[in-house]
């Protein structure tokens, strides 16, 4: 009768042993050390580390055992921490089972000291608001000095407005105080101004520019509350692309590979606002000649397809907007730094100078579909075809030139500017005109502005391509827009 238990206990047993397989255990093949040799100064201190092969084993190998074969210049400590002694050179052994890696170690003599003779702020003035902090820094001169420098001392003389410890200030309350750092018998001091709490978010400086080989810059962001930072671009990184309070952030911009200009907005945002910084990474500026001696730049990106029928200026703007006529929405409204230039709008002379009597005029021009969406392309003064890609000139066929997104951006970084056809509007005597831009210019006795077609077909089969609009033929075009609105309207700036 005890049969049926034995057989359970032996199934149960089966069961218990017949799961996944362990991974095998890994056999130590080896150690190294993170360093073959150091320098270090009397009195100062290294810490070495194991690395096992495979990096498995490290969880089965034998402890490490450390030793220096001349403790009078260095010793080592069990868990491989180097102490320099006196000077002269030992061997750092670290031994893991049958297996050993050694570290040259030289110890030099402390440097004599260096006298300070001045010290100085990063900061000489400074506005923070309640609840804001900043962080101080010394420089010493001679910069040598530092080494064997005092201990910085640091002290408000108002610590009911503001405290200050290790250079990190904590703005407390609204008014005046001045931060003071003492290195022995030498002083710099810091006027602060602390305000009532706004939530502002600024970041300084507002702008920067890199050279076309790239680089590295970095630029103080002050806000009380957590922000974030974010791009579209993709030759840039920001590290920390999110903080709390005020912080210190690198922007990162690769090297110009594309040789032309390229510019972006970085958007720096808190709880309730936001700022930007202006990133510019020099190179070839992709011009467009608007009349004799005379050029423009488009905004980079301007009007650019973005998938999902969307279209959109990557560039911020200067208080101004390009109007679509496309149900009766507005393309972009955003600011930009002033140290960028002035963007506006084409005048009526200088539309037909771009698309009819600029050098090889009809060699830089052409319609074109990208993802399905009719536009019209037009291309810088210097224009150089990317590889891979074709381009058919002063063609009115959208469908001559048909691009995928992935394609078009190579156009684009080479400096190809997109107009989308985004409406068909009717008029008297014309069926219908296709994407009409505004320009700066007035309609003579009215205050109305002339436009810009891409493409114009009447009843009476006569077709307008590119250029301007006719006053005496077609004033109904300029007139959908009154008063100085025009003005604001800006996607080119000139080309200093």
């Amino acid at each position: 009768m005890k049969r049926p238990y034995i057989y359970l206990s032996i199934l149960t047993l089966c069961l218990a042993g017949c799961g996944t397989t362990p991974d095998p255990i890994k056999t130590l093949e080896g150690i190294s050390l993170n360093k073959k040799s150091i320098e270090l100064e009397v009195g100062q201190n290294y810490q070495l580390r194991v690395w096992y092969e495979p990096e498995e084993a490290e969880d089965t190998a034998p402890a490490v055992e450390w030793e220096s074969s001349k403790t009078k210049v260095a010793t080592v400590d069990e868990n491989g921490k180097v102490y320099a002694k006196s000077k002269g050179k030992t061997t750092i052994t670290a031994t893991c089972g049958k297996f050993t890696a050694e570290c040259n170690v030289e110890v030099v003599p402390e440097p004599e000291p260096v006298a300070v003779e001045s010290i100085s702020l990063n900061e000489t003035t400074l506005s923070l608001e309640e609840g804001q902090t900043f962080q101080l820094t010394v420089s010493y001169t001679p910069a040598e000095s530092e080494r064997t420098a005092e201990e910085i001392e640091w002290s408000s003389s108002n610590e009911s407005v503001a405290t200050v410890s290790g250079g990190m200030i904590n703005a407390i309350a609204e008014g005046s105080t001045t931060i003071t750092a003492k290195c022995g018998t030498k002083t710099a001091k810091c006027a602060l101004t602390v305000t009532k709490y706004t939530n502002e978010i600024t970041v300084s400086p507002a702008s920067i520019t890199f050279p076309s080989t790239g680089g590295s810059e970095t630029v103080q962001v002050m806000s009380s509350t957590p922000w974030q930072a974010t791009t579209d671009a993709d030759w840039l990184t920001i590290s920390p692309s999110e903080g709390t309070g005020t912080q210190s952030v690198t922007v990162s911009v690769n090297a110009n590979a594309k040789g032309f200009m390229m510019t972006t907005a970085v958007s720096f945002t808190n709880t309730e606002n936001s700022t930007t910084l202006q990133v510019t990474k020099e190179g070839k500026v992709m011009a467009f000649s608007v009349g004799s001696g005379k050029k423009v730049l488009f905004a980079q990106g301007n009007l650019l397809y973005g998938g999902s029928s969307t279209y959109s200026f990557v560039e911020p703007w200067e208080d101004g907007d390009l109007h679509s006529w496309y149900s009766d929405t507005w393309w972009s409204t955003r600011t930009i730094d002033g140290s960028v230039g002035t963007w506006r709008m084409f005048s009526y002379a200088e539309i037909g100078y771009v698309f009819e009597q600029r050098p090889n005029a009809d060699k830089l021009r052409g319609a074109g579909i990208i993802d399905g969406q009719s536009g019209y392309i037009l291309l810088p003064d210097e224009w150089e075809l990317p590889d891979g890609m074709t381009f058919s000139a002063n063609t009115f066929h959208p469908g001559d030139n048909s691009y995928t997104t992935r394609q078009w951006s190579k156009m684009a970084d080479a400096g190809a500017i997109f107009l989308p056809y985004v409406e068909c509007w009717h008029i008297p005597d014309a069926l219908y005109v296709s994407a009409r831009y505004i320009s700066s210019t007035k309609i003579e006795g009215k205050d109305n502005a002339l436009g810009m077609f891409l493409y114009l077909v009447t009843s009476k089969n006569q077709q307008y391509y590119p250029g301007c609009v006719p006053g005496d033929l077609y004033p109904e075009l300029g007139t959908m827009i009154t008063g100085a609105e025009y003005q604001s309207m800006r996607f080119v700036r000139d080309v200093e």
